[in-house]
């Protein structure tokens, strides 16, 4: 939601957007599957083995793990990150958050999930 209207108020007030992870929905049918897509790594897990596609039951645990030195992971869009403590002189000490570098990751899988992992090249 970027904006929002309200029409029809007589007196003052003050909106405040309230953030919340959104809950994911588990299927419950064993048969369900989701894509799994990797790019610049592979996965194992559902019967898979460095893989750079294929397709695993919903709730499947899977190891992807990059090709190369790491300077972040995509899933989805969205790159994955940590938050790490950073000491900003005349500030003290805060936390930020950067991007998570590991060259192997652990995910569960309930939805269709595009995994780009990106070097340090």
């Amino acid at each position: 939601v970027t904006e929002i209207v309200v029409r029809s108020m007589n007196v003052s007030e003050t909106f405040e957007p309230v953030f919340v992870k959104k809950k994911q929905t588990v299927s419950n049918d064993p048969k369900q599957k989701y894509t799994v897509k990797c790019i610049g790594c592979t996965f194992s897990g559902g019967g898979y083995t460095n893989a750079s596609s294929g397709e695993v039951e919903a709730g499947t645990q899977i190891k992807l793990t990059g090709s190369g030195p790491v300077s972040s992971w995509t899933v989805n869009g969205s790159t994955l990150r940590k938050s790490v403590k950073q000491e900003i002189p005349g500030v003290g000490e805060v936390n930020v958050q950067v991007p998570i570098t590991s060259t192997s990751l652990v995910r569960t899988i309930n939805s269709n999930t595009a995994v780009v992992c990106n070097g340090t090249n």
